[in-house]
């Protein structure tokens, strides 16, 4: 499946949001959530994408991730479509397709913007009330970025590693900005 990216190369990383194609649950227990955090994991290191940060909502998914080539995105979002798509039909008996392949796409401009991407996607929990901190919600990046947590699936975007001189100081100060927040927006 082609999701229409221009060819050539990638100089800006990518916001990215996977919607179910009826806007119904894409997640019913936590294993469905477990499983597309598998299949994104594998997906990424298989097409050396960078991967910064993510959100799985129950209708909805964010990441924001980097690659040279626009060709890896197009086959990552592929892959993890078709994969999570056969899984959740299979799991939960249906036989429609899941995933939208319209998904938004958003690119990056600058560093600035890239940390209150990083924000946006991971205090979503909180702006839609489903958890009073960012830390409560367990389908999310926050805890590598804000606790050092090691999924294997998170890498630091320069402009991350630019909030302190070692990874202490770079998870206080990344709380820190979201400790502050009281609503974040985007583009």
């Amino acid at each position: 499946m082609n999701y229409n990216l221009p060819a050539g190369v990638l100089t800006q990383s990518l916001y990215i949001v996977i919607k179910d194609l009826n806007r119904e649950s894409l997640f019913h227990e936590s294993k469905d959530y477990h499983q597309f955090i598998s299949l994104l994991k594998n997906s990424v290191i298989q097409h050396g994408c960078l991967l910064h940060a993510y959100t799985l909502m129950l209708d909805h998914v964010y990441l924001l991730i980097t690659h040279e080539q626009w060709v890896a995105i197009n086959q990552l979002l592929s892959l993890v479509q078709r994969h999570y798509s056969d899984y959740f039909n299979f799991t939960h008996r249906r036989i429609n397709r899941l995933l939208d392949p319209r998904h938004t796409i958003c690119i990056v401009n600058d560093e600035i913007d890239l940390l209150s991407y990083y924000k946006f996607i991971e205090f979503t929990p909180v702006r839609t009330g489903t958890v009073a901190h960012p830390s409560d919600y367990p389908w999310s990046s926050y805890g590598s970025n804000a606790f050092g947590e090691d999924t294997g699936l998170i890498t630091p975007h320069d402009s991350y590693t630019s909030l302190g001189m070692d990874e202490p100081s770079r998870w206080k100060a990344y709380r820190e900005n979201f400790d502050k927040i009281e609503s974040v927006s985007v583009g």
